[in-house]
């Protein structure tokens, strides 16, 4: 068992899509992540860290509609696909809320380091395709399209 991870990669400039918003929305999600697992290491109770996981289904939930939103404005091909991601990832988040809510104990380090790579392989594998295709369409780097 992982009991902890001294190292979390650090947002770079290469993860960026090229849309500033949803850049910072991107970022905004990871913080909450690692926010989460520094107060998963400090010792914080489950009710802590249960507001915390909170706050980062409000952040993935309005990210999301954002992104939808802009991917469906664009014309984005893939779109069913990425909503689908979408989907999947906001279901298992829900599960662990209701178990949260339950009572149950649902944090240790590998739900945290899921939380985190699901984040990052999502944006680096399918938000990265969805920005070249923004540039392609002619939105340009630094362009929002909504």
């Amino acid at each position: 068992m992982i009991h902890s991870v001294t190292s979390l990669p650090s947002w770079k400039k290469k993860h960026d899509i090229g849309s500033p918003r949803l850049d910072t929305q991107h970022k905004e999600m990871l913080d909450a992540v690692y926010a989460l697992h520094k107060a998963f290491q400090d010792g914080k109770d489950e009710h802590a860290l249960g507001k915390m996981f909170q706050q980062l289904i409000k952040c993935t939930e309005r990210h999301f509609a954002e992104e939808e939103q802009t991917m469906q404005a664009a014309g984005y091909p893939e779109f069913p696909k990425h909503k689908a991601e979408h989907d999947s990832l906001h279901q298992q988040v829900l599960d662990l809320q209701k178990r949260i809510n339950a009572g149950k104990e649902v944090f240790n380090i590998e739900v945290i380091y899921f939380l985190r790579h699901w984040v990052m392989r999502h944006i680096i594998n399918a938000d990265k395709k969805y920005g070249t295709f923004l540039k392609h369409k002619g939105h340009g780097s630094g362009i929002d399209p909504v």
